[in-house]
């Protein structure tokens, strides 16, 4: 038999991690193992999502970044799923290889490759509305996004260096109520009230009331417009909902591919057109 295993992270003990990177990331690995199980009908392993993470403890962070109770199972799993993860006999630099033996074998998918650029975004959609948990699902879905940009501001787990200038984003809002002053701005952070404050403050402006990652990277997907940080966080919302973002910057490849339907300016006519053109 033949199979997929998503290797989300180091550590990886099949029931949990005990390191990793952050969620978009994880799903950027698991989305490309997916399109892969779709494409050649190969049987998948289950991720392996729940993860031990210190940092955001000793950061006090109100979301610890373990990231359980937010999916359901899909794939192999259990002890079928602990031996195949540890038979591997092929890495994703030798796919045809893999395609082409007759005999069992593991292919394992591991890294950020070239990110967006190797899914499918309509099976990435899907995968992750589906294997969502339901009450996840269902209070995402409960909330009217028709009129409401999203606003990522990443700042809990970024030095002061990474994080993108408070000031970028007032600007962003204004420019926003320049061409819509009716339009609601639903406020996604890991930082402080106190932090936001710049933001919090200016009118139409709310700070989401999620309470995981996931629940917020799929509320993020559900709204017209995304300004995101410089992160792949705000990017796989925008990506799974295939709606227009703006990046202040980016290292990291383009989200989407001649659509139109990113930006990566600080430019404020440029922006100015862009989101004339969405809301």
């Amino acid at each position: 038999m033949k199979c997929i295993y998503p290797c989300l992270g180091n550590g990886d003990l099949g029931f949990i991690k005990l390191y990793g990177p952050g969620l978009a990331n994880m799903m950027l690995v698991a989305a490309r193992a997916y399109c892969l199980h779709k494409k050649y009908d190969i049987p998948m392993i289950a991720p392996t999502w729940k993860k031990l993470s210190v940092g955001p403890y000793l950061r006090h962070e109100k979301d610890k970044r373990n990231y359980f109770g937010l999916f359901q199972t899909y794939g192999i799993s259990g002890i079928r799923k602990l031996w195949y993860m540890h038979h591997v006999t092929h890495e994703e630099g030798n796919l045809n290889e893999f395609l082409q033996t007759q005999n069992d074998a593991v292919l394992r998918v591991a890294g950020l490759g070239h990110y967006f650029q190797d899914l499918d975004q309509e099976l990435t959609h899907d995968f992750f509305w589906k294997i969502a948990d339901r009450r996840i699902r269902d209070r995402v879905m409960n909330i009217d996004y028709s009129n409401t940009v999203a606003m990522h501001v990443r700042l809990g787990d970024y030095s002061a260096e990474q994080r993108t200038a408070m000031v970028w984003y007032e600007r962003m809002v204004r420019t926003i109520y320049e061409v819509n002053s009716e339009v609601r701005i639903l406020l996604f952070s890991d930082g402080t009230n106190e932090e936001l404050s710049p933001l919090l403050t200016l009118p139409n402006v709310k700070r989401a009331s999620g309470g995981n990652a996931l629940e917020d990277i799929l509320s993020i997907s559900c709204c017209r417009l995304v300004i995101a940080s410089h992160s792949t966080f705000s990017a796989m919302g925008a990506y799974i909902g295939n709606k227009p973002v703006i990046f202040p910057c980016r290292d990291f490849p383009p989200v989407f591919v001649n659509n139109g339907n990113e930006l990566v300016s600080s430019d404020e006519m440029a922006i100015k057109t862009f989101v004339q053109n969405i809301i």
